[in-house]
Formats: C-alpha cells, sequence, structure tokens
C-alpha cells in the first residue's frame, strides 16, 4: 500500500513539474530569443559603423520597418543613405521612395527619381516598376507611357509580379503599348502565378466577362484556385463563397468550402470566421458546436466585423456556447448596430439590443453601454474599423 502512495505522491510530483515547465517554458523561449534579437542587432549595427553596405541597409530597414528597433524614419533615411552612397541599389530605392512621400527627408520627387534611377539601372527590378510608375504619373518626371511601359517590362522580365501584372493590365487597355489581350492574359498569369492578388481578380473579371476572351466561369474559378493555392486569404475566402453557393459550372460543395475557409480564417480573415462561425452553429458540412460557433464569431467580432458582432451578441442574449450574459450582449448588438449602414440591417439589431435590454437593469444597460464606448477592435479583418461609435 505504501508502495502505490509513493507511486502516486511521486507521479504528482513529476506531473506538478512538467506542468510547472510548460509554463515556464514559453517565457524561457521568448526571454532567449530576445536576446537573440538584440544580439543581430548589435552585429548589425557594428557591421553597419564599420562601412559595410548591406548592413547599413538592413539598419535602416529595422529603423523603417519598426519592428526590430523602434521606428525613427529620420535615423533609416541617414542609414539607407550611407548604403545608397556606397552602390548599394536596394538602399538606393529605399531613399528614393522616402524622397517620393517624405519620410524623414522632406519630400522631394526630383530626388527621388535621381536615387530610383540610380538603382534601376543596375538592374534592380523593386526601382524598375518604381521609376515606370514615376513616368505613368508624372511623380518627378513628365508623363511618359512609353518610358513608363520599358521601365516596367524590364522589371516584369525579372518576374516582379506587380510590374508583371502592371503590365498585363496596360496590354489589355492599349496602354503605351498596342492593346493585345493575348498578351494581356500572359503577363496577368505570369503574375498571379508569383502571387499577384490584382492580377488574378483582373484575370477573374475577364474570363466572368468575356473581357478580350471568351467568357469561361471555369478558367475564372481556375485562376482563382491559383491565387488562393498561393495562400492568399481573401481569394480564399471567395473561393469558399463560391464552393458554398455554386457558381456556374462549379458543383456547389461545402466540405471544400469549409476547407477553403479554414484557411483564410486562420490567417485572420474575418469573413472567412463568419462563416465557419455559421457552419458549426447550423452544423452544416461540420459538427454542430455552439462553442465552437462562438470562438469563430468572437475572433471575426474582435477585429470590427459587424456581422460577428451580432452573432455573437445574441448568442450571449440567449447562453449558447457561451454564459447568458445580457450586459455582454448588449454591448455586442450596440457595436453590430453601429457598423451596420442605416436601413433594415441596423433597425433589426438596434431593435434586437432594445430586447435585451428589457431583461437588464438601468444599471446593467449602463455597464453595456460603457464598454460599447470604450471597445477598441483588435485588428483589422477584411472590413473598415467603426465609422460610427455607439451610443
Amino acid at each position: 500500500m505504501k508502495d502505490r502512495r509513493g507511486i502516486a505522491l511521486l507521479s504528482a510530483c513529476a506531473l506538478t513539474l512538467l506542468l510547472l515547465g510548460c509554463r515556464t517554458q514559453p517565457k524561457q523561449e521568448k526571454k532567449a530569443a530576445d536576446q537573440q534579437k538584440s544580439a543581430d542587432v548589435d552585429r548589425v549595427r557594428k557591421a553597419a559603423e564599420d562601412g559595410d553596405a548591406k548592413a547599413q541597409f538592413d539598419l535602416g530597414r529595422m529603423l523603417y520597418e519598426g519592428d526590430v528597433l523602434p521606428e525613427d524614419l529620420s535615423e533609416a533615411a541617414k542609414w539607407y543613405r550611407k548604403a545608397a552612397d556606397q552602390g548599394n541599389a536596394k538602399a538606393q530605392n529605399s531613399l528614393g521612395s522616402m524622397y517620393l512621400f517624405g519620410q524623414g527627408v522632406k519630400q522631394d520627387e526630383a530626388e527621388a527619381v535621381r536615387w530610383c534611377r540610380k538603382a534601376a539601372d543596375q538592374g534592380d527590378s523593386d526601382a524598375q516598376f518604381d521609376l515606370g510608375g514615376m513616368y505613368s504619373y508624372g511623380r518627378g518626371v513628365p508623363v511618359d507611357d512609353v518610358q513608363a511601359v520599358r521601365w516596367i517590362r524590364k522589371a516584369a522580365e525579372q518576374d516582379n509580379s506587380g510590374a508583371e501584372a502592371e503590365l498585363g493590365e496596360r496590354y489589355g487597355k492599349g496602354k503605351g503599348v498596342a492593346k493585345d489581350h493575348v498578351q494581356a492574359v500572359n503577363w496577368l498569369g505570369k503574375a498571379a502565378d508569383h502571387g499577384s492578388l490584382s492580377a488574378v481578380l483582373t484575370l477573374m473579371n475577364m474570363y466572368d466577362e468575356g473581357e478580350g476572351v471568351p467568357v469561361n466561369h471555369l478558367e475564372s474559378v481556375r485562376w482563382l484556385r491559383v491565387g488562393a493555392g498561393k495562400g492568399n486569404s481573401y481569394l480564399q475566402w471567395i473561393l469558399g463563397m463560391k464552393l458554398a453557393s455554386g457558381f456556374y459550372e462549379l458543383r456547389q460543395n461545402e466540405r471544400e468550402a469549409v476547407y477553403w475557409f479554414r484557411k483564410a480564417a486562420d490567417q485572420g480573415h474575418s469573413g472567412a470566421q463568419d462563416e465557419l462561425g455559421e457552419r458549426h452553429y447550423e452544423g452544416r458540412a461540420v459538427l454542430q458546436d455552439y462553442g465552437e460557433a462562438a470562438s469563430w464569431f468572437r475572433k471575426s467580432a474582435e477585429q470590427g466585423d459587424d456581422f460577428g458582432q451580432h452573432r455573437l451578441g445574441l448568442m450571449y442574449a440567449k447562453g449558447e456556447g457561451v454564459p447568458l450574459d445580457y450586459v455582454e450582449a448588449y454591448m455586442r448588438l450596440n457595436l453590430a448596430a453601429a457598423e451596420a449602414p442605416a436601413g433594415p440591417y441596423r433597425d433589426e439589431r438596434a431593435k434586437e439590443r432594445e430586447l435585451v435590454a428589457q431583461k437588464m437593469t438601468p444599471q446593467q444597460i449602463a455597464e453595456g453601454q460603457r464598454r460599447a464606448r470604450e471597445w477598441n477592435p483588435k485588428g483589422w479583418g477584411w472590413k473598415f474599423p467603426y465609422r460610427d461609435r455607439p451610443r
């Protein structure tokens, strides 16, 4: 008996140590990661101060992006200039961009063109594409579609997806080149294969509307699949919606729709999170699970999505998948009503909010209103932030 108790005690101690280890491990990993990050910054800064052009560019980028180091655009421009003066093409183009938009330096479009051209002449595809854009819109140089196409083509021939998409668009419109839909599809297809969202959307529209090509909805979906397969959450959501409803010749397939919704939702796409929430609530193509539905609606709602706010508010009002909580329900429905466009949707949500208010004390209503006023989205999802603050 003593042996059994001893074994049980040892097992309990081992479990406790394991749980404590699990709690401390993330902290230790974060500390190690922070130390490594600090060491990397120190290494780059020392190399930059010693005159290494690539390190100077890297340090400038750290200061510009504000992830590894606090954002400091003036310091970023200083280090970009040091690297640019040594002929670093990436730094030259970055410095040109800062002059173009007046970031960390006084805005000067002529200076922007000068630095951008230095990088473009070295064969940097981003700089070539940017220089083409300057000729397109007359930023620092006169508008010149011939020169624009010349530089955009140079970038496109180096597999720059933005340049490929722009060149395809120009062939489709005959802007700076003779209109040629075969060339348009060719360059847009290259851009789509390299992950360009705009190229995929243009190809889809061309095949859906018959713009320069025969109407072919399946070809439109094929390009949509290309973009979704590249990991674009917006295209994954669109593909899910088309599979869920059936799109012309595309057969309805709820299970595959869920697959694409999940891929998009895992990347934070609030529309896809809404779709998963609906399916878990209804038990459509997945097991019905109110808790899982509430979880997905919450992810969407926390990004400021009015549909997610609305559905989560109703679940709190009914205690479905979450504890019954009229204050939280009132707050969520208040936010959903504030975001909905004026008309039936806003009126419906306001009515649902008032039905919940009938079950609340004045103190609870005041608390719900306070929470709504102080609430802020934690992300961007796929919609704009709230335009109207809730009352």
